[in-house]
């Protein structure tokens, strides 16, 4: 099967590579072709390979429940090839055919790291937004099934008091190393990304994110919890999840809207690692150990984070069908 240049263009992986790096990180790509209704990955099967969309498209489902569809120019797998995940969360299969595919396993993104070709780096970069956008498009379906359920109030009192609730802040560098993808790597690289981050407290009831105003960058749960609230099936705001340590909410990705699309508040006193946005964006595209253990730490704790909202998603889908 030949792709078009065309239709690889479209997808933004090989945005900024010159001539000689796009060639051999295009054959570092295997082609693959499948008909309708075909299944490719078995949720709990061994595998470590990223699909890239180039036509047709893809259902993501645990169990009989579908929990996402993949469309032309974006990606599944990312959660086994970057993050820590050697089983497969979910299984995947074809909803049209011909669905042609390009796959990029664990030996050839070794081959392309040691190229040092930004491919790897384009890559990982889209899977952070892609895994983000995922997040947020379970807690929409989440509060879709869920009874309407107003935020916590932020009455002044009450966020004064949270406030005297609140314990010792933790160090930045320990929350980062709390994440498989940050403790993996050098403490050094760790410290130096952790210097540029500040820890923020949060009083229960308190907005950090308010549905349809624009956000000022991301964060890091550190202690604490946090829910998320979009509007329910009748338009009522309702709970679409639940944000704990290590969870990440904002403004994900350098590309991402930057307007919130569902109102983050505090459930209990919390504290937040925020990430600037100059910071992030920086770390996102730049080529230094720093940026390479952003990604991949991000990755890894939006990872974990996509699979507790997935889980989330099919015991509400279950509750549904009971009732």
């Amino acid at each position: 099967m030949k792709i078009d240049d065309a239709d690889l263009d479209q997808i933004g992986i090989f945005d900024g590579l010159t001539d000689e790096e796009r060639s051999v990180a295009n054959a570092a790509l295997k082609p693959y072709v499948i008909g309708a209704g075909e299944e490719l990955l078995r949720e709990g099967e061994a595998d470590r390979s990223l699909l890239i969309v180039v036509d047709g498209g893809l259902l993501i489902s645990l169990g009989d429940v579908e929990l996402a569809r993949v469309d032309v120019g974006d990606i599944v797998g990312e959660m086994a090839l970057f993050g820590t995940f050697d089983r497969r969360s979910a299984t995947v299969s074809s909803t049209v055919g011909p669905t042609k595919l390009l796959i990029l396993d664990e030996d050839a993104l070794r081959f392309l790291r040691v190229q040092g070709n930004p491919m790897v780096r384009n890559l990982e970069a889209f899977a952070l937004r892609c895994l983000y956008r995922r997040v947020l498009q379970m807690i929409a379906r989440t509060a879709e099934l869920t009874e309407p359920e107003p935020p916590p109030p932020a009455s002044v009192l009450k966020r004064l008091a949270s406030v005297f609730g609140l314990s010792a802040p933790p160090e930045a560098y320990d929350v980062l190393r709390l994440i498989p993808g940050f403790a993996s790597r050098e403490p050094q690289v760790v410290r130096n990304i952790a210097a540029r981050l500040t820890l923020v407290s949060t009083a229960r009831g308190k907005a950090v994110t308010t549905r349809g105003v624009e956000m000022e960058g991301s964060w890091m749960v550190a202690s604490g919890s946090l829910g998320a609230w979009c509007a329910s099936e009748d338009g009522d705001l309702a709970r679409g999840g639940v944000f704990g340590p290590g969870h990440v909410l904002g403004r994900v990705g350098s590309t991402a809207e930057t307007v919130a699309t569902c109102t983050i508040s505090a459930l209990e006193p919390s504290w937040l690692l925020f990430f600037p946005p100059d910071v992030a964006d920086e770390l996102e595209a730049d080529t230094t150990m720093e940026a390479a253990a952003y990604r991949r730490g991000m990755i890894d704790a939006l990872s974990t984070q996509l699979r507790t909202m997935n889980e989330a998603f099919l015991s509400t889908v279950l509750r549904s069908a009971e009732a």
